[in-house]
């Protein structure tokens, strides 16, 4: 009796597992149980789905589009199943190459978040289930959160501006102009041209002082005084007419102490 049981046990359960494998290739296969079949997920929507591997549904794949650089959060939350069974949801982040950015998994717990800082590109989520026998409710979320702008740089330090020190300019010489005739004119000599005039150191003179030679009150040469005696001078000739005559008078500047 115990051979007939033995062998009656063994052909239900491979009879068991003959309806459900017809039962499996009856059902379309699940699309979205694999990268390739990653449904789209929209950054700040959320999508709500179910994870039930008596279905054969025991993972869902999503894919977002990233368009900026920031930090990436997928956000997990899920309904515990009604009879009571731990909620067991692995949740994972990865590249388009596969490569897992960050990962974490339920526990017990009903809600959780995996981040990882991106750059612009497409990023897969993937949600699977860990237990063979519960159905899961699930919502799941993306959100990315770009870096604040880099704060403005700072103005600019103005550049004290170097004022040139400012020049006082000497007030201007003070002459007072003493006038002199023209006594005797010699057209050469050891000063070269030059002219005598009836005003000398008493009067003021000296050499080296600068004046002019006048012709009816009109500028015809520069004088310069090379010779001074007590009552008379001789001033050489700048410049002028190739004649002068001893009727011309000549004014001589002498600077003004101050």
């Amino acid at each position: 009796m115990s051979t007939v049981r033995i062998r009656f046990g063994v052909s239900a359960s491979f009879l068991a597992a003959l309806l459900a494998l017809g039962a499996c290739a009856k059902r379309p296969p699940d699309a979205d149980a694999i990268p390739s079949g990653a449904n789209a997920l929209a950054l700040a929507t959320p999508r709500s789905d179910v994870l039930d591997c008596r279905e054969d549904d025991c993972a869902d794949w999503y894919r977002t589009e990233v368009p900026a650089r920031g930090r990436l959060t997928i956000e997990l939350s899920a309904a515990p199943p009604e009879d009571g069974a731990d909620v067991r949801i692995a949740l994972s982040l990865t590249d388009a190459q596969g490569a897992t950015l960050a990962r974490d998994q339920t526990i017990g717990r009903t809600a959780i978040s995996v981040s990882a800082e991106v750059s612009p590109a497409t990023y897969l989520i993937a949600v699977a289930s860990g237990h063979p026998e519960a159905r899961f409710d699930y919502t799941v979320t993306a959100r990315l959160v770009e870096p604040p702008p880099p704060p403005p740089p700072p103005p600019a330090a103005k550049k004290p501006v170097r004022r040139a020190p400012a020049v006082v300019k000497p007030p201007p010489p003070r002459f007072e102009t003493r006038r002199a005739e023209v006594l005797e004119l010699e057209e050469s000599g050891p000063h070269g041209r030059a002219v005598l005039l009836d005003a000398g150191s008493t009067q003021g003179l000296r050499v080296g002082l600068r004046g002019r030679l006048l012709d009816g009150g009109r500028t015809i040469a520069t004088l310069t005084i090379v010779e001074v005696y007590p009552e008379g001078s001789l001033a050489r000739v700048d410049g002028g007419p190739d004649t002068i005559a001893v009727s011309s008078a000549a004014e001589i500047d002498i600077p003004l102490s101050p």
